[in-house]
């Protein structure tokens, strides 16, 4: 079943890739519509972990039709990420209207004009990666503290073909093409502290699996393990931190919203250590609002970090006692 699964993700990021490179946006846009649609109807050990999933957004006690659907929704979503993936070489500042729009850029401006740089929390929320395409086929300059798509054969439970690897090395190439500086995540941040001082925009997830220091918050009704190493950053460089999300409407257009800047109480003069968790304290619960507004946008994140829990990785929530019933 894997080499099958392997095998399909092959042949959709290898040989079916060109014919959707050379296809008009508007086929391709509709057929992931179509196919997410269709998915998202067969019981498929995605939607399963996705159902999981959303009993932690929704609750244990959440009406089971209320689950399904979220995870239904949540495979669609999927299903138009990896198709706009797929077209990351082909947006262009001319085309990205047919992509998504933007919300609240004004607030990027004003936090630009600072001159000490801005940092864009992000978060594994809907089609995160297009905050890149977004934000730098506006003209502006970006950086985007990630993982190189190949680190997930590294870190994922099991033994997978070279097919997969292929694969994730082509999937690579095309986050590649988009206007955006890649700081490796696993890498020293001195890149990322650069891109600050010299006034860019740093975008950055503090709900990753990375850090060497996870710092507990209240979350979702349950406590979870974030990250401060960018906020950190932003403390020591004065700079402007501002949340984002992609919300994908039901015609699968995505609009990207800037919020306005984080405001965290405290003495000027506290410690980074402190100030950045402040920060975070800030942006936990704007995160858990979306979350709760749109839950279809998170489950493939809270999925996946169960799938990597489960595979010895640092699970995202701290461990509490099953209670929810099996729908």
């Amino acid at each position: 079943m894997r080499l099958i699964k392997d095998l399909l993700f092959w042949l959709l990021w290898n040989p079916a890739r060109w014919t959707l490179l050379r296809l008009p946006l508007p086929v391709v846009l509709t057929g992931g519509r179509v196919l997410g649609s269709v998915l998202a109807l067969a019981p498929t050990g995605a939607r399963a972990a996705m159902e999981r999933a959303a009993k932690a957004v929704l609750g244990p006690d959440a009406p089971c039709q209320e689950i399904r659907t979220a995870a239904r929704r949540g495979i669609f979503n999927l299903v138009m990420n990896e198709t706009e993936a797929l077209l990351f070489p082909r947006m262009t500042p001319q085309s990205l209207p047919r992509f998504i729009g933007i919300e609240g850029l004004e607030r990027l401006d004003e936090a630009v004009a600072q001159g000490r740089g801005v940092v864009l929390l992000v978060a594994h929320f809907g089609a995160n990666q297009m905050v890149m395409a977004a934000i730098g086929h506006s003209g502006r300059r970006i950086c985007q503290i990630s993982a190189p798509a190949m680190v997930l054969d590294e870190k994922m439970p099991g033994r997978r073909s070279h097919l997969f690897r292929a694969a994730l090395a082509t999937r690579w190439t095309h986050e590649q093409s988009l206007p955006v500086t890649h700081i490796n995540v696993f890498g020293p941040l001195t890149n990322a502290l650069h891109c600050l001082r010299t006034g860019g925009i740093l975008a950055v997830a503090v709900d990753g699996g990375h850090g060497a220091n996870p710092t507990p918050a209240p979350f979702l009704g349950r406590t979870a393990r974030f990250n401060t190493g960018a906020l950190e950053l932003a403390v020591h460089t004065g700079s402007p931190v501002l949340p984002v999300f992609v919300i994908r409407g039901r015609n699968g257009r995505n609009t990207l919203v800037i919020g306005p800047p984080l405001i965290c109480d405290g003495p000027e003069d506290m410690p980074r250590k402190a100030a950045a968790e402040a920060a975070l304290g800030a942006y936990v619960p704007v995160l858990e609002r979306y979350v709760r507004q749109h839950p279809d946008h998170y489950l493939r994140f809270l999925a996946f970090r169960e799938l990597m829990a489960a595979a010895g990785e640092e699970p995202f929530f701290a461990p509490e006692p099953a209670r929810s019933t099996p729908c």
